[in-house]
């Protein structure tokens, strides 16, 4: 089963707006190291989609590469933007493919799982964690049940954390609600 990533970078409207010319050169330097690491572990970049890149991984190390990525996008010295953080989502399963490209509910669910994490962030599902094995040293934290824009079943979404990666630490997921238990849904807030 195929591994979707998408990644892209966080706040990187208000980049261009504040510094074109850096920002012009950041994704220059950004889209040759996904490209680098997304094809040294396996996988290959289907489609640029502006400030980030729509991958595939039919085989390889999808998690070792968001490891590797994440690490090198934190020791990369941006001036002056720095810091130039990317979020990383990750879903596996079934798509249609067409061409060189791929389509169907497991790359829209890859997509929408993207904006709801922070830069520096690694976000998956459980397809992708019963898929591809887990570094060593690598942990998976469960961030629960969470509602995505055009979904109607709420998707358990979990953060991947690793000693290398320098941030461990992320507010609460941007999602449309969070169910991290198993009670129903208040009608009011009474």
């Amino acid at each position: 089963m195929p591994v979707f990533l998408f990644t892209d970078i966080e706040g990187s409207t208000q980049l261009w707006e504040q510094h074109r010319a850096a920002m012009a050169r950041a994704l220059i330097r950004h889209d040759d190291l996904l490209q680098s690491y997304i094809s040294q572990y396996g996988g290959r970049v289907i489609k640029h989609t502006g400030d980030g890149v729509f991958a595939v991984f039919e085989e390889g190390d999808p998690l070792r590469c968001v490891i590797e990525t994440q690490t090198a996008f934190a020791q990369t010295d941006w001036s002056p933007l720095s810091p130039v953080r990317i979020r990383i989502a990750l879903h596996a399963g079934d798509a249609e493919k067409r061409g060189d490209d791929y389509f169907g509910p497991a790359v829209n669910r890859t997509a929408r799982l993207l904006p709801i994490g922070w830069g520096g962030q690694i976000l998956l599902t459980p397809s992708v964690a019963q898929s591809s094995p887990l570094p060593e040293e690598a942990v998976l934290k469960d961030l629960g049940a969470h509602l995505l824009p055009d979904l109607h079943e709420p998707q358990i979404v979990y953060t991947l954390l690793h000693p290398q990666l320098a941030q461990q630490e992320f507010p609460p997921l941007r999602t449309l609600s969070v169910h991290a238990h198993n009670l129903p849904r208040q009608s009011s807030p009474f």
